[in-house]
C-alpha cells in the first residue's frame, strides 16, 4: 500500500470493494464532524470541505464518496499526546500507526518531545525574565524619582540660606545726646565772681 492515499490509484487499479477498504485505511470520521487523514509519520485533521474537495472530488466512482459520508458508521476520537495524535476506534482502542512502532521514529518522538519540553521550559524563563526586568526598572525609577527629589529640596535650602544671607541689618538713625556733668551746667558769671573774691583775701 502507498504511504499517499493517491485517487489515481483508487480510479485505475481497485474494485468497488477493495477501494472502499482501501479509503477508511486513509480517512476516519470522527465524532465532532472533522476526518482524520493518515499520512505518513502519522495524522492531521481535516474538514469535512477541505477533504471532499481536495481527496474525493478526484474519483471516478461517486459510490465510493456517498460510501464513505453516508454508510460507513464507524466515528473516532482523537488525543493530542507528546505533540502528536493518537487515533482511538470506537471502542475506544488506539489505532496505532505503522509508523510510530518505528524505533527510528520513536527515537524522534522522544526527541521531539524533549525538544517541546525545552521550550515550554524558556518560554516560561522568558516569561519571569521579562518580569523581573519590568520590576527592576521600575525600582531604578523611583530611586531617580526620591533622588530628584532630594535634589530640589537641597537645592531650596540653599536658596533660602542665601536669602538669609542678604538681610542687612538697618542701621539706627537715633541721633546721639551729649551727656553733660553737673559742674558743666555752672554758668560763667558766678565763676568770675570767684575769681575777683580771691584777690580780697
Amino acid at each position: 500500500m502507498s504511504k499517499k492515499f493517491s485517487a489515481e490509484y483508487v480510479n485505475e487499479e481497485l474494485s468497488f470493494k477493495a477501494a472502499k477498504k482501501y479509503i477508511t485505511e486513509y480517512f476516519y470520521p470522527l465524532r465532532d464532524g472533522r476526518h482524520a487523514y493518515k499520512t505518513a509519520h502519522g495524522y492531521i485533521i481535516l474538514d469535512y470541505y477541505t477533504l471532499k474537495e481536495e481527496y474525493f472530488a478526484s474519483l471516478t466512482d461517486v459510490r465510493l464518496t456517498n460510501y464513505y459520508f453516508n454508510d460507513y458508521d464507524q466515528l473516532f476520537t482523537v488525543a493530542h499526546k507528546s505533540h502528536r495524535i493518537k487515533l482511538y476506534n470506537p471502542s475506544n482502542e488506539a489505532v496505532e500507526h505503522p509508523a510510530h512502532s518505528n524505533k527510528k521514529y520513536k527515537k524522534y518522538i522522544e526527541l521531539k518531545d524533549e525538544y517541546y519540553k525545552l521550550e515550554e521550559k524558556t518560554k516560561l524563563l522568558k516569561i519571569q525574565l521579562d518580569q523581573a526586568e519590568r520590576e527592576a526598572n521600575g525600582t531604578q525609577e523611583d530611586e531617580e524619582e526620591y533622588a530628584d527629589e532630594d535634589d530640589e529640596e537641597e537645592y531650596e535650602d540653599e536658596e533660602y540660606e542665601e536669602e538669609e544671607e542678604e538681610v542687612i541689618t538697618p542701621v539706627s538713625t537715633k541721633k546721639k545726646t551729649k551727656t553733660t556733668t553737673k559742674a558743666n551746667k555752672i554758668p560763667l558769671v558766678d565763676a568770675k565772681k570767684d575769681f575777683a573774691r580771691s584777690f580780697y583775701l
